[in-house]
Formats: C-alpha cells, sequence, structure tokens
C-alpha cells in the first residue's frame, strides 16, 4: 500500500449542509482510492508552510505552490518539484484548457513544473445602495476607466458620520501598496519588458503615464490601495476592486442588508485586463512514488470530482476550464445570496484570454518585490514622484536580475547532483 500527501485549499469554508469540510473532503478522496486501491491518501495540514517542508525533507508528495511575490520563483529556484513534461505528454493533458497566462508562472526552460489548482480571476463589487443614497447613476456593463475614475470621484467624500469615504480602490496584485500588472497592461505597458524577463519597463513612459494616472486618484482621497469588506458594507468604499476567492465566501455569508453586484474590470485605453491566480499543484522531488504522485496531480487537477466537491463547499473555481460552464450553476445552487448576481463576468474573463499571471522576474522575483513595495509606498507617501521614482525603481530591479542571473547559474551547476528521491513522509497526521 502506497501513501500519498497532499496539501488541500481550505481557505474558505462554503456550505457543508451540516457535516464538516474536513468530513467532505475525505468523502471526496474516494472516488481517487476506488479507481487506485493501492493508493492511500492523506491531507497534509494547511498551517505547514510546503515549501520549508519539501526543502527539510517531510513535505507533501503533492505540495501546492503557493504563488505570487516571489513564492512561484522560489519553487522552481532549487531542485523543489519535478517537471512535469513527460507525465502531460503520457496523459496527452491540453494545456489550452487552462486559463491563459497562468502556465507561464511555472514553465522554465520549456519544462512545466505545476498545473493550477483553480482559477481566481477579478472584478469590481459595487455598492449599488450607497449609489441611490448618493443620487448617482450606476456604472454602465462596459464602462470605461474614465468613467470608473469620474464615479469614484463623485462618490467619494465624507459620509454624515464625519468617516473617510472612497469612491474606489486600487489592487497592489501581488506586490503590495502599489498598482498590479494588469493595469499597466490595460493601459498599454508592463512590469517586465515583454522581449526581456530579465528587465524591469515600468521606466517607460506607459508605465509612468498609468502610475501618475492612478497614483493621483490616490492623492485626491479618491481611491486607496486595499480595502476592508467591513467598509464596503457600510458604504465607506464604493466600488472597490473584488479579488474573487478571497471575497467569494464573505459576499455570500455577509453582504446582506443593501443592494450590491459585481462589475467588470473598466475598460483601459489597450482593453480591459485582470488578473489570475499564481497558485499550483506539483510533485515534490522528494516523493519516493512519483508516478502514483502524478495520478494524484491528474485527478486534483484535471479530472473533475475534486474540483466540483471545491466547487460545493468553499465556492472555488476550478482551474481546469472545461469545469468552469459548471461553477456559476453550481455556486447559484448552493449559495442562494448569489443566485442573482452577476457572476457570469468572471466566466467571460476566464474564456477571454485577458487574464495575467503573478510571476513577473526571471530570476530574483522575491526580492524585486520588496523593491516595488518599498517604492510604492514612498510615491503613495509623496516621498518621490511618480515621474522621479519609476525610472530608480526600474534601475534597482535591472540590477538584482543582473545579480540574480549570475546566482541562478552558480545554484544550477551546484545541484545538479541534488537526489531526486528522499526520505519516505512519516508522521504525517491524517486529516486537516
Amino acid at each position: 500500500m502506497i501513501t500519498l500527501t497532499f496539501q488541500p485549499y481550505t481557505d474558505a469554508y462554503g456550505f457543508p449542509n451540516g457535516k464538516t469540510l474536513n468530513q467532505l473532503l475525505e468523502q471526496a478522496t474516494q472516488s481517487f482510492t476506488a479507481k487506485h486501491p493501492g493508493i492511500r491518501l492523506q491531507m497534509y495540514g494547511t498551517a505547514v508552510n510546503p515549501l520549508a517542508a519539501v526543502i527539510a525533507g517531510s513535505g507533501p508528495d503533492v505540495p501546492q505552490l503557493q504563488g505570487g511575490g516571489g513564492g512561484i520563483t522560489a519553487w522552481l529556484a532549487g531542485p523543489t518539484v519535478l517537471d512535469l513534461t513527460k507525465y502531460i505528454k503520457q496523459a496527452n493533458v491540453d494545456l489550452t484548457k487552462f486559463a491563459a497566462g497562468q502556465l507561464a508562472d511555472v514553465t522554465l526552460d520549456g519544462k512545466i513544473y505545476g498545473i493550477p489548482n483553480y482559477t481566481g480571476t477579478a472584478g469590481v463589487v459595487v455598492n449599488l445602495s450607497a449609489l441611490d443614497a448618493l443620487g448617482l447613476s450606476y456604472p454602465s456593463p462596459n464602462w470605461t476607466y474614465t468613467e470608473w475614475a469620474k464615479l469614484a470621484t463623485s462618490a467619494s467624500g465624507v459620509d454624515k458620520g464625519g468617516k473617510r469615504r472612497y469612491g474606489t480602490t486600487i489592487n497592489g496584485d501581488y506586490f503590495g501598496s502599489g498598482p498590479g500588472a494588469f493595469y499597466y497592461r490595460g493601459w498599454g505597458a508592463h512590469i517586465v519588458d515583454p522581449a526581456d524577463p530579465t528587465r524591469c519597463a515600468l521606466d517607460g513612459a506607459d508605465a509612468i503615464a498609468c502610475a501618475d494616472f492612478l497614483y493621483n486618484l490616490v492623492y485626491a482621497g479618491v481611491a486607496q490601495f486595499g480595502w476592508v469588506p467591513s467598509n464596503f458594507t457600510q458604504g465607506l468604499t464604493v466600488a472597490p476592486f473584488c479579488w474573487l476567492q478571497s471575497y467569494i465566501i464573505p459576499a455570500a455569508t455577509q453582504w446582506h442588508g443593501f443592494k450590491w453586484d459585481f462589475w467588470p474590470q473598466p475598460v483601459w485605453p489597450q482593453g480591459s485586463f485582470t488578473m489570475t491566480n499564481p497558485n499550483f499543484f506539483a510533485i515534490s522531488v522528494d516523493t519516493p512514488h512519483p508516478d502514483a504522485a502524478w495520478e494524484l496531480l491528474h485527478w486534483l487537477t484535471v479530472e473533475p470530482d475534486w474540483q466540483r466537491t471545491l466547487m460545493r463547499t468553499v465556492l472555488l473555481a476550478p482551474g481546469y476550464l472545461p469545469l468552469w460552464s459548471e461553477w456559476t450553476t453550481v455556486v447559484r445552487q448552493v449559495a442562494p445570496p448569489l443566485a442573482s448576481k452577476n457572476l457570469d463576468i468572471f466566466a467571460k474573463y476566464v474564456d477571454s484570454g485577458i487574464m495575467y499571471g503573478g510571476t513577473h522576474f526571471a530570476h530574483e522575483d522575491g526580492q524585486a518585490k520588496h523593491v516595488l513595495e518599498k517604492w510604492y509606498s514612498d510615491i503613495a507617501a509623496r516621498k518621490f514622484t511618480v515621474q522621479a521614482g519609476f525610472p530608480q525603481m526600474a534601475k534597482e530591479i535591472d540590477a538584482l536580475e543582473q545579480a540574480g542571473a549570475i546566482v541562478d547559474g552558480a545554484r544550477g551547476a551546484a545541484t545538479k547532483a541534488f537526489p531526486t528521491n528522499g526520505p519516505v513522509i512519516a508522521n504525517v497526521t491524517p486529516g486537516l
């Protein structure tokens, strides 16, 4: 009997109909063990840092690559997960069935090291009751960034109790308090030079123009970086950016007593863009059973049973696109408060290929995150102007990338003899 461990997604709780989420997830694994009677599954506790555990030789056989802001590059920088290319070819997995841009985050030198475990995306939520109270019209279905800014400006101010009211929010993608990559792309710019992933492109005229537009909304008190969900329900943040996987459960369970709905991202000069998740399942280099681990990974990410369970319990949108047609139907069934909401905008994003992945730089994405956060925060605090700060930020990141390339080369030479199999995982507590 082979025992395989994996780390499930359990960050949000859905509608388990009186049974615990743990029990439902355990039950969901029965379809896998029925097909593979020689494999026993254990779910690895979510409190464990999977990267640290794998490096220590005690991690799950099938870990989640917790992504964004250097998370993925940290996994790919060392011999921590296996190249899946041969397994993907043998199983004839159609990679076009995953959201555009996602797989780029886990592809290195033509090799693929992970498969998406869900498809997160984002839009805007609008407190329609707040707009009614302010006498403002609802946004048009395909609103532009200028309409978005005008509405946010009109909605911002001070409420009757003297509290600050913001019209909208600017999401920092995976880089703290600054605008995310999808804003730049919508404007026609990029964080990274598309022709050279080692070069920061934030010193370009288009990127500076986009950032200047966004930061001026912050300076004017129209927008803020990040938001508190309770401020949305109180009308203190009228039309904030909404990261679907973070707010789908609060939307169903807490956003009651007022009118609201989902809205698409505004259309920018080069079109509408949004973000997608950088989280994947992979196979640990230390697993003593890589072929069996592939069967588990395939079941988690390509086959429908596990993803359908997550749709019904944590409202998680599937990574495998053919299942997306079921997601809005399932969510409307199990979460009645969302039955009349505009969930279809998220499905349209998935189908349109406008979603932008999370990893940016080739070598030092994690350190680049800290550089971006510092500069973004300083610019937000008006210590530097956008025009002065962005070129300097780009220079610092370029220097990191140049040094990172040297480090990567040395690391590669030093780890060629790293063993691909390690000790059998022991002392793993079943359940979550």
